[in-house]
This record gives C-alpha cells, structure tokens and sequence, in this order.
C-alpha cells in the first residue's frame, strides 16, 4: 500500500499547488492512498468559503478508484479527504499515469492538482499462494521476477511426479499471473514449484502447496 499526502491551502482566489511528484506504485498493490490535506484561511477574504467538493479523476485502465467523490467542509482548521485506488498487476511496467484531483468550493473556484503515478518492477522473485484454494477445477498462480530468467513452473503429485508443466520459457522481469486448470487431474494435494534463473545467474526456486477438490 501506497499512502501519497497532498497538503492544499485554498484562499479566496487562489490554491496553493506547488510542486510535481512522482509517486511509486507496484502493480497488483491495494488499498493505496492519496489524502488531500485542505486547509482554508479563515481571514476576512475568505469568510464565505464553507465547503469544497474534490473530485478525483483518472483515464486509466490500470487504477480503480474505490471513489471519486468527496466533500469537506472548511473550517479554518485542516481537513482530510481520503482517495483509496487499486492498481492492477498486469499494469506495464515504467508507465507514468496520472490522477487529477478536481477542487471545487462553494464561492465557484476551481483548482486541479495532478498526482503522477509510476509502476516500478519488483525487486525480489516471489511465488505467491494460489488463489482460491482449495479449488475446482482452476485456480490462479501469481509469480514476480526481479530479472530477466529463464522460468520453469511445474505442478507435481504427492509422490513427486511431475503431472503438468506451466511455463518454460525466457520472462522479462516482471509482475505474472498463470490461470492453472487442473480438469484431467484427480482431486488431491499438488505442489506447484517455480524455478528461475535469472541473467546474473540468481537462482530462485520455490514451492507452494495447494488442493484440487472435485
């Protein structure tokens, strides 16, 4: 989880937006934040604003904004609004996207600040659990490399047999999510293994347990 902090100070005519970031996001990441701190002078400019409704705006097909709606009364004292965004794993790496936040108080001013997003790859090799299990008849594996490998995925019975290869092949480094169907197999406890040697010649292997309930 990301947690971006956005502090605005809004004056009659005008709303202090200074500053670009680029902020990190991993791909597959939940619940990331952006809050918006908004703190309102309660001079005698600024007596009349009462209210701001801040609005939060994306294009992109990668980030699933949980709203994009809020309003915030203004108070004089500092007031938060809490953006929460999903990014999706299979986002592209090094993209650069952006949320706009869209400000708008109840005197008819209007103010826009751009939040810039950027997916970073991963730094580690990960194999993740399978979700769901137990499962009936598919289930998805989730696997990250840090480096460029040469990726082996088998599925293997209690008995150490290997009953299905997934992938072998050459990966980029990476975010990866394989759908395994498992209908010609029999219900029962498998291992799914991961092996991946990576062009430093790192060498990650690992194993993870799941079950096949027909």
């Amino acid at each position: 989880m990301k947690i971006i902090q956005v502090v605005l100070c809004i004056f009659t005519l005008s709303i202090n937006l200074i500053g670009q970031t680029i902020y990190n996001v991993e791909p597959g990441s939940k619940d990331n934040q952006i809050i918006l701190s908004l703190i309102s002078d309660k001079s005698e400019n600024t007596q009349k604003l009462s209210q701001a409704s801040i609005y939060a705006l994306t294009n992109s097909k990668y980030i699933s904004l949980s709203s994009t709606e809020i309003r915030v009364a203004l108070t004089g004292e500092e007031q938060a609004a809490v953006f929460t965004f999903d990014a999706a794993r299979d986002a592209e790496i090094n993209l650069q996207e952006k949320i706009s936040l869209l400000i708008k108080d109840n005197l008819d001013n209007t103010f826009t600040k751009d939040i810039f997003i950027k997916y970073t790859g991963p730094t580690v090799f990960k194999l993740e659990q399978n979700y769901p299990n137990p499962f009936n008849p598919s289930t998805k594996i989730q696997y990250q490399l840090s480096k460029q490998s040469e990726v082996k995925l088998f599925v293997y019975d209690l008995l150490g047999r290997r009953v299905q290869n997934i992938v072998n092949e050459i990966q980029e480094a990476g975010y990866y999510e394989i759908d395994f169907n498992a209908s010609n197999l029999s219900s029962g406890v498998y291992f799914y293994t991961i092996e991946a040697i990576g062009v430093d010649g790192t060498n990650f292997v690992s194993s993870k347990k799941m079950m096949l309930m027909k």
